[in-house]
């Protein structure tokens, strides 16, 4: 069943007329509800986005609210003065059963609540956890839980549980992609494709209030992202009802502009433009046809907005502006989401109009109910550290490596798992593109260390990389140095570096800072680099020293 929104339209003051009365609809097979407010829930954390449906229009059950690799997640409540409330945090096993469990009050290395009642959470990176839940009495709140996907419908209990709304940094598995469908709304959750224009559409091009007012283009702005977001291109939903959406030739320009506050305290593009895209007809991919209630069918597409290079950073809060919609022949409508109760931030999407007398002007067409532009964006939270594996006690440095006093070969120290032949690294991305360039680069290194070399794929199903080191031969005068390497990534500085060590700094040397504590027992390993027993006789190397243990 097609939910309807009837509302009468608002217009800015920079436009005067007043509109009449339209509508937005849902369109498609399964019409998300729109969710009716809780007394008690908690906000949409600032910053963080949702992974949305790909550019395929294939869409994925689970609703992933995206953030940064190992950041803490603010989960800050709305409630009532004198509500009681306590927040459970949800935990699922490989089977996708999922066990709550109250952390009202209680402080762990992955949660916390401070004194004003927030509820944080820190990410696992390429990992995923629910989203919490908070209770108070016998109703609760959990994010996009309205996503129809989840809940007891006619799924078995595991298959609810395992589309439970989780938090996600990274990827998955090693066959994901690094870059993300993105969006600032979920889109599996109160979304719209038709609406209150002359033709239906709900934004895109066509006229509006009977002819008065020409669609020119659309305007939404959004929160600043969490941390810096890299973004390689960006795409809109589209439906239209011509085969030919947008005819050779022609081609809608995107702006990603810095946001300003008019003296009426709107907020509108500013000056300042961050990047701007492009979409030709070529740009456009099919997907399949969409039908409303009626049984009138849409032809469905993804409009893909490139820029001109690789891509670009955004780090502020910041406005998409998409125009061309008043060309000839462009015939598209553009989707949208209801605007949550939960998201307190994000503005309604404006539609730049013009009226018949060519003045230019900017409305909400929608009124009280605000609908946002659904913009996708295919981007990620960039990350690069050395890969320390936080256990429940203890934590293992992998990304520090002992070399040879030949400066010819290094291992990790780390005694846990694996041994690896040089420095392990955790990344959002590959450290070489397709022409071989290098996506990550290091500074810090010190004059001593010779070159390196990056293996890529030998851990890839680990979602690790080892960097090997080559160091000149330690001085005969030097007991020992070390070196803190950091890698530089899209708008991302690593804080946890690379550690390289050759020689022993267990005792003071004067020209070293932040020296680390290693263990006075080194494990012994071979020529081969397989790690031996004390008891094992022959040549070993340890503490990057070669010796015969007898």
């Amino acid at each position: 069943m097609i939910k309807k929104l009837f509302s009468g339209m608002f217009v800015m003051a920079i436009a005067t007329t007043a509109f009449s009365q339209n509508k937005a609809v849902c369109v498609g097979k399964q019409s998300p509800k729109t969710a009716a407010p809780k007394t008690v829930y908690y906000l949409k954390p600032a910053g963080a986005l949702f992974e949305a449906t790909p550019k395929n229009g294939k869409t994925i059950g689970t609703s992933y609210l995206y953030v940064p690799g190992y950041s803490k997640t603010k989960f800050a409540p709305v409630v009532p003065t004198g509500t009681q409330f306590s927040w459970h945090q949800n935990i699922y096993d490989m089977e996708g059963k999922c066990t709550s469990f109250d952390r009202t009050g209680q402080t762990g290395k992955s949660f916390s609540t401070d004194n004003d009642g927030n509820f944080y959470l820190t990410s696992r990176f390429n990992g995923a956890d629910a989203l919490p839940t908070i209770v108070f009495g016998t109703d609760s709140f959990t994010l996009s839980e309205e996503n129809p996907h989840w809940g007891p419908l006619d799924y078995d209990l595991p298959a609810v549980m395992y589309w439970y709304p989780q938090l996600k940094s990274g990827t998955l598995s090693a066959k994901e992609s690094h870059i993300r469908p993105l969006q600032f709304t979920d889109d599996k959750v109160n979304s719209y494709f038709l609406g209150g224009m002359d033709n239906g559409y709900l934004f895109g091009s066509g006229t509006i209030s009977k002819g008065e007012y020409t669609s020119r283009g659309v305007q939404q702005v959004l929160e600043k992202p969490m941390a810096p977001l890299w973004v390689e291109n960006v795409f809109l939903p589209v439906i239209s009802k011509s085969s030919t959406p947008l005819p050779k030739g022609t081609e809608l320009t995107m702006l990603i502009t810095n946001v300003e506050t008019d003296a009426q305290g709107f907020k509108k593009p500013g000056s300042e433009i961050l990047a701007e895209l492009k979409c030709t007809a070529d740009n456009l991919e099919t997907n399949d046809p969409i039908k409303d209630d009626n049984g009138t069918t849409y032809n469905k597409f993804a409009a893909i907005f490139s820029p001109e290079g690789k891509g670009f950073l955004i780090d502020k809060e910041f406005a998409v502006v998409v125009r061309g919609f008043d060309q000839a022949g462009v015939d598209m409508g553009l989707s949208g989401a209801g605007i949550p109760y939960y998201n307190k931030v994000l503005n309604p999407a404006l539609c730049l109009i013009t009226t018949k007398e060519g003045n230019k002007k900017t409305a909400n067409i929608y009124a009280d109910n605000n609908i946002a532009l659904s913009v996708t964006f295919s981007a990620k939270f960039d990350y690069a550290n050395a890969y320390v594996d936080e256990g429940s006690s203890t934590s293992f440095n992998y990304g520090l490596v002992q070399m040879n006093n030949e400066g010819t070969m290094g291992q990790t120290t780390c005694t846990q798992g694996m041994v690896f032949p040089g420095a392990v690294a955790q990344l959002n991305g590959t450290w070489y593109d397709d022409k071989k360039q290098e996506q990550y680069t290091l500074s810090g290194m010190a004059n001593w260390i010779k070159g390196y070399t990056v293996d890529e794929e030998s851990y890839k199903d680990y979602g690790l990389t080892v960097i090997k080191f080559t160091c000149e031969a330690l001085p005969s005068n030097v007991q020992g140095r070390k070196c803190d390497i950091l890698i530089n990534g899209k708008g991302f500085v690593s804080d946890k570096p690379l550690t390289v060590v050759q020689g022993d700094v267990t005792a003071g040397i004067g020209n070293i800072s932040n020296n680390p504590t290693l263990r006075k027992d080194y494990p012994m390993y071979n020529t081969a680099g397989q790690r031996v027993q004390q008891g094992y006789k022959g040549i070993v190397i340890q503490n990057g020293k070669k010796r015969v243990n007898k």
